[in-house]
């Protein structure tokens, strides 16, 4: 990887194929969202097959120039450590699978939080964003009764949208 400028925007869309393919690239997909993350990306779009799950690695949570993150059939597992997204406008997940954390992501620009087709585990994301303006929760089944909604702050004013 010699690129000498700027990434502004990365998308990765990975399917049909076996997971031994995903797998044997791994290190490869580790190594482009490290650099992409180190060179100021704003926008990151990650698609793989739902049989084919990885885990999403921390320097994504924790690029300080990311807007946009779209992220489409992970498992998303939080290692014990705070997550801080200062510019992230926008967070998309669906088909992801979510992992129990003591920490949750601070987004404090957050504006809009999206989940498509998540199952139950979307109880366990946590995130604290203060100037949410939309929440889109579509084709999830959350059949869980000990749970909380997905998002962790004080006030609801500044949700426009549900």
């Amino acid at each position: 990887m010699h690129h000498s400028g700027p990434v502004r925007k990365f998308r990765f869309l990975f399917g049909c194929c076996d997971f031994g393919t995903l797998n044997s690239r791994m290190f490869d997909i580790y190594q482009w969202l490290t650099f992409v993350t180190q060179k100021g990306v704003e926008e990151i779009h990650l698609k793989i097959d739902e049989e084919d799950r990885f885990m999403l690695p921390n320097c994504i949570f924790s690029c300080p120039t990311l807007r946009r993150l779209r992220i489409h059939g992970s498992s998303y597992d939080t290692v014990d450590a705070p997550r801080n997204l200062l510019n992230l406008t926008s967070l998309y997940f669906e088909e992801v699978d979510f992992k129990p954390s003591g920490h949750a992501i601070n987004a404090p620009m957050l504006e809009n939080l999206s989940f498509y087709s998540c199952d139950e585990t979307m109880f366990h994301f946590n995130i604290t964003a203060p100037k949410l303006g939309k929440l889109t929760i579509e084709g999830c089944s959350y059949h869980q009764t000990n749970g909380y909604l997905p998002v962790n702050y004080s006030s609801w004013e500044s949700v426009r949208t549900l």
